[in-house]
Order: C-alpha cells, then sequence, then structure tokens
C-alpha cells in the first residue's frame, strides 16, 4: 500500500522554489508511514520546497524517510499519532501534497 503524503505547511516562497530547480534539490524527507482511520500517511517534514521545484521540473522528487535520530518528533509516532501531528504542525490543517486536498 503506497501511504498518502501530507503537509500543513502550504507557504512557499517563489525564489526559494527557483533555487531548488537551478541546483536540482529535489529531495523530500517524509517521516515514517503511520496509520490513522485505515489510512497510511507520511508527512512531509523538510523539502515543502524541493517538492515544488521537481513538481514545476516535471521531474519525480527524491523522497528519503527520516529517523529517529534525524527528527526526534518520530518517537512521538510510537505512542500518539495526535501527539506527532501537533508537534509536528506548521501553518495549515493537514492536506495531501500531491492534491491539496484536506486530510484533517
Amino acid at each position: 500500500m503506497t501511504a498518502i503524503i501530507i503537509s500543513s505547511q502550504r507557504y512557499l516562497d517563489d525564489d526559494t522554489v527557483t533555487a531548488k530547480i537551478d541546483a536540482r534539490d529535489f529531495t523530500v524527507t517524509l517521516s515514517p508511514e503511520f496509520v490513522v482511520d485505515g489510512e497510511t500517511y507520511q508527512t512531509v517534514i523538510d523539502g515543502h520546497h524541493s517538492y515544488a521545484a521537481a513538481n514545476e521540473a516535471g521531474v519525480s522528487p527524491d523522497f528519503v524517510i527520516a529517523t529517529e535520530q534525524d527528527d526526534d518528533r518520530i518517537c512521538l509516532l510510537d505512542s500518539s499519532v495526535d501527539a506527532y501531528l501537533e508537534a509536528s504542525y506548521v501553518d495549515s490543517d493537514w492536506y495531501e501534497i500531491a492534491t491539496g486536498r484536506g486530510v484533517f
């Protein structure tokens, strides 16, 4: 099963996206998979601008899965997905990055 990749960051700086395209920086760091109401998700931890740059350049992003050593919030997934999502919140409701559809 493929996870739904979600984010709570909507803000993008056009100059940063352009710089990412120029640098061919399309790396997007994701959380490990977790399940909510029978659906499997991953969150974008880092790389919102790189994801937008990949889309604009017409290439696939390079997804990398973070570990607890990369981001200590990941340990929250073992005890409370809600606590993880709250700690990872940026500036908007959670949405699917591929479609913009609100998730929660």
